[in-house]
């Protein structure tokens, strides 16, 4: 689920930085609480992992293949043992 679900209906390159914005904030806050405590570091971890995903995701519908790439990527590195 994006948080624009208008995007789906009418891809538009214009609607990603806000669309981008409001994940990045998720983030954000994900990293606050992550840095707070150790006990949720595997669900923060699968959350940021999605929300980068989901961002690539949006660059696919726009054919932006390199973008998308780039946040899959990110995706993958949130799980440290892949790259250990």
């Amino acid at each position: 689920m994006a948080l624009d679900d208008d995007f789906y209906k009418s891809p538009d390159a214009s609607k990603i930085p806000a669309i981008e914005a409001k994940y990045n904030e998720a983030i954000g806050l994900i990293d606050q609480t992550l840095a707070k405590s150790d006990d949720y570091k595997g669900s923060g971890i699968y959350r940021k992992a999605w929300i980068y995903k989901e961002i690539g995701f949006l660059y696919e519908q726009l054919g932006d293949y390199k973008k998308m790439g780039e946040f899959s990527d990110k995706a993958l590195s949130q799980w440290p043992e892949f790259y250990s």
